[in-house]
Formats: C-alpha cells, structure tokens, sequence
C-alpha cells in the first residue's frame, strides 16, 4: 500500500515538474524507506521552486544526517526553524544532536522555544534541564530561569480544544463518532503531522484555528491547497 502511494504520489510531481510543495513529502516517503538516492533527487528538484519551505527544509536536514554530515543537518534545521518558527521536530533533533556544535545560548534558546511551544514532553524536558539553567546576556544582567511545563502556577492558557471528526468536516455523525484533540498550540508542524497520517479534514480543521492566529495568509493558504491536493488523489485512490 505505502509502496502504492509512493509511486501515485510520484507520477503526480513528475507531472507538476516538481512545481508542488507536495516534492517534500515525496522526498520524506523515500527517504523512510530507505531509498536515499531519490529522496536527494526530489528534494534537490523541488527545492528550487520552494526554497522557503520548512518541510523542504526539514527533509533536506535527514538527508544529509543519513549521510553523515552534522554541519550540513544542523544548518539545515536552523534554516527550518527560521522559516517556520513552530516546526517543533527541528528544535528536537537540534537540542539533541548540537550538543557538541552548538554555543550553550544557542541550545538554551531552542529549548526555551520549545518548552514555550508546549509541544515538548516532560521527560524530554527533564533530560536537557540543564538548558534551562541561567544565562548571562550581553549586558551581563542574568535572564530568568525558562518557565517548567510541570509548573504549580497552573497549565498554559494556550491550550486548545478541537472537536473534530474520524471522517470528514461535513458528516453529520453521531457523537460517539467524533473525538477530541487536546491542542497545546495549533502550528504548521501539528497540520504536517496529520497530513502524513493522511487525517486530511483534521489537519484542515487545525489550519482554520491558525489561520484566525496568523499574519501569514499567503503561507496557510498555500498548505490548504496542498492539503486538498492530497486529500482529492486519497479520494481518487479511494474510487479505482
């Protein structure tokens, strides 16, 4: 089935000439099942039409970690979360993996990016505490310990609940057919999720919460058509 979709899903960017954001999730499928090579190629053909896409960006980055080349991954993640300043995998990998490249205010900035994101689990959290630690600034005032998740003033008021639906936006089904998702703070990176899950209405649900949030129209309008995009060719896959 995965091997199924990879190839509808190729024939589609080949026919776009990799004029598709839909090249990154390509390159991703590739790239998971071990097919180095092609995810590169796609990658590299899809990039010059998309140089600003953090998904692009992301992909690129588990490339050059799969060959080896820590500059080039981290760089990359870097870039990532400049354009997308949600997307929570990079601060991930960079916190873990820049431990030996990264300066100690770099590393403590992404984790306090991260922790503020809500995104990150405790035990993650635990695990680079030290991060936390005080910093001096330029000024040479000390800045204030990160705020823990596991605070007592009380849980953050950026959470979100969505009511959404197994099926689509527009079924009218009963209760016991919907289910709730309980939504720190609704990014780009949580629609990005869902999309590889191939939960499309979901993701579409997210993007509306984001969209009433966000400055940046151009940016979720562009990710709304491609969720579209995908969710017609799962449809057309669907009726053969």
């Amino acid at each position: 089935m995965i091997v199924s979709k990879t190839k509808k899903l190729l024939k589609y960017v080949t026919k776009k000439e990799y004029k598709t954001p839909l090249y990154a999730l390509l390159a991703d499928k590739f790239l998971q099942s071990g097919e180095l090579v092609k995810s590169e190629e796609v990658c590299s053909k899809g990039q010059k039409y998309f140089p600003d896409d953090a998904y692009g960006k992301f992909v690129e980055a588990k490339i050059n970690k799969s060959q080896g080349n820590t500059e080039k991954f981290l760089k990359n993640l870097q870039e990532c979360i400049e354009l997308d300043t949600g997307f929570v995998q990079a601060y991930y990998e960079l916190i873990s993996a820049g431990q030996d490249s990264l300066s100690s205010d770099e590393l403590a900035h992404y984790y306090q990016k991260l922790q503020k994101n809500n995104f990150a689990d405790n035990e993650f959290l635990k695990k680079y505490s030290s991060l936390s630690d005080e910093q001096i600034d330029k000024t040479g005032e000390k800045n204030l310990k990160f705020r823990s998740l596991e605070s007592s003033e009380g849980k953050p008021e950026t959470q979100t609940r969505l009511r959404i639906n197994r099926k689509t936006r527009d079924d009218n089904e009963d209760a016991s057919d919907r289910i709730d998702l309980k939504i720190p703070i609704p990014t780009m990176t949580f629609v990005e999720v869902l999309m590889k899950q191939e939960l499309y209405d979901q993701a579409l649900e997210v993007l509306d919460i984001i969209e009433k949030k966000t400055e940046k129209q151009d940016l979720v309008s562009e990710k709304r058509s491609e969720i579209l995009e995908l969710k017609k060719q799962a449809e057309e896959e669907q009726d053969e």
